[in-house]
């Protein structure tokens, strides 16, 4: 990948999360080795996140 395709894609997460963040709605992300090799983990990290949304 390019460094200016990393750049372009990175420019376009952070303005999707503005949006979803101006909604009102929190972004968690994680990695695809993450969530195919430690799924319980990710799963773990998203309850929490939201527990953590509610209080």
């Amino acid at each position: 990948m390019t460094s200016d395709l990393r750049h372009y894609i990175m420019a376009e997460d952070e303005r999707r999360e503005k949006a979803l963040s101006a909604l009102g709605l929190r972004v968690v992300r994680f990695g695809n080795d993450e969530v195919v090799r430690e799924l319980s983990a990710v799963v773990g990290k998203i309850k929490k996140a939201i527990a953590a949304q509610q209080a």
